[in-house]
């Protein structure tokens, strides 16, 4: 009988550490912001002339948007250095026809998508271009194409014309798991450059197809994409 308040103690040890870390995530993230290109850096390197700002990232930018999407407006505006997340949305949304890289541009509609932006159309008219079905891409971009997909950001349900081609994105990705055991190949055989690095398997390569099966068998009901996101989380 000691064991209920035993789970809420450590469960309220949880929360505290969740939000003592997101907490933390809002104010680095600030330090990350350049205003000037409406753009997250890449990193911060430390040297002799102190902490200093590395690079920009399309890629980090939509990321930060993502994770930012379910916080308080208080908390996105402090972290994007007083902008508006929109605003943001916008600037990677303005050249998106021009990304060749499918998962930038699956970030950024996903991204688009969670702060309802109405140029969001604009990614998924690039990813379409960029095949997620038949395209040489790796699986954790084909993952993220699926999540992008299944996350219309509206309560709706799929936007016209999606579901279509989010189920075939599925069926890929899905190609991609090896029942022996029980990992998503790092790249499409038929899109791998090198074919010993092909089938093995990151911590990437498990975290997105699970994440991407968890949103679409939300979206659909499939029981096989929910039944792959199962295996995965349990073999994580």
């Amino acid at each position: 009988m000691v064991a209920e308040p035993q789970t809420r103690g450590a469960n309220a040890e949880v929360r505290d550490a969740i939000a003592l870390m997101r907490e933390m995530s809002v104010r680095l993230l600030a330090r990350m912001y350049l205003p000037n290109k409406r753009l997250f850096v890449h990193c911060i390197r430390r040297g002799s002339n102190g902490d200093q700002p590395e690079g920009v990232s399309r890629r980090y930018t939509a990321i930060v948007l993502i994770g930012l999407a379910t916080e308080l407006e208080s908390d996105t505006i402090r972290a994007c250095g007083g902008d508006s997340p929109r605003e943001i949305c916008g600037r990677i949304l303005d050249d998106v026809g021009s990304v060749t890289n499918l998962g930038d541009v699956a970030l950024t509609l996903w991204a688009a998508r969670l702060w309802r932006h109405s140029n969001a159309q604009a990614a998924l008219d690039r990813l379409r271009v960029l095949d997620p079905v038949r395209g040489a891409h790796d699986t954790v971009e084909i993952a993220w194409a699926l999540t992008a997909l299944s996350c219309s950001g509206e309560a709706s349900g799929w936007p016209a014309g999606d579901a279509g081609l989010a189920k075939r994105v599925a069926g890929r990705l899905a190609a991609l798991f090896h029942e022996s055991s029980g990992a998503f190949q790092h790249v499409p055989s038929d899109a791998s450059p090198s074919r010993t690095r092909a089938h093995v398997c990151c911590f990437a390569d498990l975290v997105y197809p699970t994440q991407a099966f968890s949103y679409y068998g939300r979206m659909t009901g499939d029981k096989t994409a929910l039944d792959l996101a199962k295996r995965g989380a349990e073999f994580m």
